[in-house]
């Protein structure tokens, strides 16, 4: 019975894990360099996540800085990013590359309002 108990407590563990990191990615209207996370580039012949090729980082509420370590990388990965479907517009300044977060629109809020509904129903 205890076996059952601790793989039930692990299974719900690692749901709350994963939901805690898709509503990470969720844009709210507030620069969050997880925003990134799912976003892939291809380099040198593989495809590698953003943090593994940049430093990511949200220098105020409404910006993410990608400072590209190889300059070779920064047009794969505004290419990455612009491709994502995340309705984002990278802006390359050399190696930094600068990604405005649009502001939250009221019909985005219902959106995640129902989004958020839905969850807590299931």
């Amino acid at each position: 019975m205890q076996e059952l108990l601790d793989q039930a407590e692990l299974k719900m563990e690692e749901a709350l894990d994963f939901l805690s990191k898709e509503l990470s990615t969720i844009m709210t209207g507030r620069a969050n360099p997880s925003l990134l996370d799912n976003v892939k580039v291809e380099s040198y012949g593989s495809f590698m996540p953003l943090n593994q090729l940049s430093n990511i980082s949200a220098p105020d509420a409404s910006t993410i800085n990608l400072q590209i370590w190889d300059k070779e990388m920064v047009k794969p990965i505004e290419k990455a990013i612009i491709n994502s479907d995340l309705g984002l517009n990278p802006m390359s300044e050399g190696q930094l590359i600068r990604i405005s977060i649009p502001k939250l629109s009221s019909e985005r809020r219902n959106e995640l309002a129902k989004l958020a509904k839905k969850i807590w129903r299931e």
